[in-house]
């Protein structure tokens, strides 16, 4: 049975936790916390198609093979935006765009007008449900199982103007840009999303990983570092000040690094069959996640969260450059 079913809108909250990167596990009521994961969701997953929703204009078939390479749990399909009210929930999982925006208010402690500062925060990032058919008074009622999120790094930092009756969803499936939306980069968190549940194991929000042996492999081999992560994304900014100082950023990198386009690194991961270790940044409104993966199976064998980050700082480099000099 086919269900329609609107797109997430933006939620406007007075206050909420820090998110990282990756989550996996039970989310109830909505809130990101340690919530559980139960073999018997993990089995129901398994009999379904995962549906992963992607934007109307994407490389449908480069997606498909990117994402069946890493999902092993169960079948997936990738549709376009368009084509999302054809799902049939009830045989479904589902990765889809959701995400809120944060009000903030700060108030001198002299109460002054001069005092009042409000600014708005918002989050983007891919939701995966359950959906789960509920019967009640014999009428079927569907509510979504919450299983975790991906972070996306969307261009657009606030809300924009948007056109009548668009949420700030739908600007993203169709007018909007996100710098990590391609199939090498999505591939990357939907491998370790899926290990998670293969191996029924949570993800807490604030997990930072490093793997100790493979680590050292960037004493020798290329870091290779997507140009994105040199956009400047403070909030105030002025004419010519886009981009971050590359040089200086990089500065305490003592090892190999090349820095390229998205499009360049994925070309040069086809003819590299050894794989490549790449770097990953999300910027989600102040939150900073600094990720590098082995494209060779896409291991994350580093990841570190840094909260109220606009960019990229050298300090951030300068942590990853001091742990793998100091792996043993």
């Amino acid at each position: 049975m086919k269900y329609r079913f609107a797109v997430f809108g933006v939620m406007l909250l007075s206050s909420i936790s820090l998110f990282a990167q990756i989550n996996v596990g039970l989310l109830e009521g909505g809130r990101l916390n340690r919530g559980a994961i139960y073999k018997e969701d993990v089995e129901e997953m398994k009999k379904r198609t995962a549906y992963f929703v992607c934007r109307d204009d994407d490389d449908v078939q480069a997606m498909q093979s990117a994402f069946e390479a890493v999902w092993t749990i169960s079948p997936i399909k990738v549709i376009p935006f368009s084509q999302r009210d054809s799902i049939d929930l009830e045989k479904a999982t589902i990765f889809m765009i959701s995400g809120f925006s944060k009000t903030v208010q700060y108030v001198d402690q002299n109460g002054s007008s001069a005092g009042h500062i409000n600014w708005t925060n918002t989050h983007m990032y891919l939701k995966f449900t359950l959906p789960e058919v509920k019967e009640r008074r014999g009428k079927k009622k569907i509510e979504m199982k919450w299983f975790g999120r991906i972070e996306i790094y969307p261009m657009t930092p606030a809300i924009p103007e948007l056109k009548p009756d668009q949420s700030y969803d739908e600007f993203l499936y169709t007018d909007g840009a996100v710098y990590n939306w391609n199939p090498t980069f999505l591939s990357f968190y939907l491998k370790v999303f899926n290990q998670q549940l293969v191996d029924v194991k949570k993800r807490w929000l604030y997990s930072s990983t490093v793997d100790k042996v493979r680590i050292k492999q960037l004493r020798k081999d290329t870091l290779y570092i997507p140009d994105y992560v040199f956009n400047n994304n403070a909030a105030v900014k002025n004419e010519g000040e886009e981009r971050l100082d590359m040089k200086k950023i990089l500065k305490e990198y003592h090892y190999p690094y090349v820095v390229l386009t998205s499009e360049e690194i994925a070309e040069r991961m086809k003819s590299s069959p050894a794989g490549l270790l790449v770097m990953s940044l999300i910027i989600s409104s102040t939150d900073q996640y600094l990720t590098v993966f082995d494209t060779k199976d896409g291991a994350m064998i580093y990841s570190k969260y840094a909260g109220l980050s606009y960019n990229l700082k050298p300090g951030n480099v300068a942590k990853l450059n001091k742990i793998i000099r100091k792996a043993k």
